[in-house]
């Protein structure tokens, strides 16, 4: 738990919260980065299950670092966990400071506010691709909302999506799509999101982590590469019948890069400064300067929290970049991983899909087939990989729509070579 120093400019335009709550999740989110946390700034903000009483977060957001071509370290923040403060703020780049009074300028949530409007932010969704999605954006180009003595604005919008379904009855996903506005390339940037997870009273929760390890499943196992989640000391909360655990489970990341870093620290030794944070994001303990990337386990009991971070990558101007995680609830420290592997196959079989609804290679993430066709365009040639990396097919000077109906369902990525140049693509094959 923190405390919330409120701006009094705050007080002034539409800073806009809504709940996710169609499914065992009430996941509250805002238009300036702050998920986890209601109305107000001074109430937990994630309730599992929703009908009870039960909150497992004070609030949660994502961190952007990176080090600036000057030598300048900024980090803008999406939630302090120490005051409750995001450096964020509603709305556009080009939409200026005053965005937060315009009324398109809200949190949208299917179906009862449905779709953004398209004139006003072409790069929304207008379809939906769960039972409840939601979308915002925000940036953090005001500089009179960072922290004072802290650094510059580093110049990012970011579109927030949020996804919740009665298919994953205890989940919420969220993906964060960030956009260069500068012109000059953002280097050596990092991207987490730091939760403050307080079960019930703050003061005697714990930090685990799940690290590259399978599990069991049928006949068959899955693999779980980082999972950090807090849990309680006792696992007993005034009041509650039972007790569970929260987690956070990373689904995309720039560059594929995947996690590198889950660092945990507690209210008294929140990092303080930009260059203190950066360093968190690169697993860096920053009082003492080792390196660690993943924190295993924990001591003792305490206000914990968590910074769960990818990187390094860079995002050139204009361009955009993808992170993405799924919030998982469940009873125990070994379901945990079962419900996150649960929300990783509703990512890629649903949501996955729905975002890459074109079969032909353009500029999207990810291209979705299903009739075994595939246009490519006018290209010299083309290798496809499967999922662990092994080349299943090469062809040279191809046709514009290439045939891949030997491949079997499952998910791929073709390298497109045309001249001197690449592109990459991921390929999803639905039978």
């Amino acid at each position: 738990m923190a405390l919330l120093f409120l701006i009094p400019a705050l007080i002034f335009g539409v800073w806009d919260y809504r709940p996710h709550d169609v499914n065992n999740v009430e996941c509250w989110v805002s238009d300036f980065a702050v998920i986890c946390q209601q109305q107000g700034g001074s109430i937990a903000g994630l309730k599992w299950e929703k009908w009870t009483n039960h909150y497992y977060v004070f609030g949660a957001g994502i961190w952007f670092g990176t080090i600036l071509a000057g030598g300048d370290t900024c980090v803008s923040v999406g939630y302090n966990p120490n005051s409750g403060y995001s450096e964020f703020v509603p709305g556009l780049v080009r939409q200026g400071t005053t965005a937060v009074n315009n009324p398109y300028v809200r949190v949208y949530i299917y179906p009862e506010d449905w779709p953004p409007d398209p004139d006003t932010f072409p790069m929304a969704p207008q379809g939906v691709r769960t039972d409840e999605d939601s979308w915002t954006c925000f940036n953090e180009n005001d500089s009179t909302y960072h922290v004072p003595g802290d650094k510059h604005p580093i110049g990012l919008e970011v579109y927030q999506t949020g996804y919740a379904d009665l298919d994953c009855m205890d989940a919420v996903f969220f993906k964060y799509e960030m956009k260069n506005c500068t012109t000059y390339t953002i280097l050596n940037s990092y991207i987490g999101i730091c939760m403050d997870h307080d079960i019930g009273e703050a003061g005697d929760d714990m930090y685990g982590l799940i690290l590259r390890q399978w599990f069991p499943q049928g006949s068959d196992s899955f693999y779980i590469d980082a999972l950090p989640y807090g849990y309680d000391y006792d696992w007993q909360e005034v009041g509650w019948d039972s007790v569970g655990v929260v987690g956070v489970y990373m689904l995309e990341t720039p560059d594929s890069v995947g996690p590198t870093t889950s660092m945990r620290f507690s209210l008294d030794i929140d990092p303080s400064f930009d260059y203190q944070r950066y360093q968190v994001l690169k697993g860096i303990n920053y009082q003492t300067g080792e390196s660690l990337g993943f924190m295993v386990g924990d001591t003792a009991p305490n206000d914990k929290r968590f910074l769960f971070a990818t990187g390094p990558f860079d995002l050139a101007p204009g361009e955009v970049k993808e992170f993405a995680f799924v919030i998982v609830l469940a009873y125990d420290t070994i379901t945990i991983a079962y419900k996150a592997n649960e929300a990783k196959q509703l990512w890629e079989q649903q949501i996955g899909i729905a975002e890459g609804s074109s079969r032909e290679v353009k500029d999207e993430k990810i291209a979705t087939i299903t009739n075994g066709r595939l246009v490519i365009g006018r290209v010299d040639e083309v290798e496809i990989f499967d999922a662990m990396g092994r080349a299943v097919m090469r062809i040279r000077s191809p046709r514009s729509v290439i045939d891949l109906n030997r491949l079997s369902q499952g998910i791929y990525f073709a390298i497109l070579k045309k001249g001197s140049g690449s592109q990459k693509v991921k390929i999803l094959i639905v039978r």
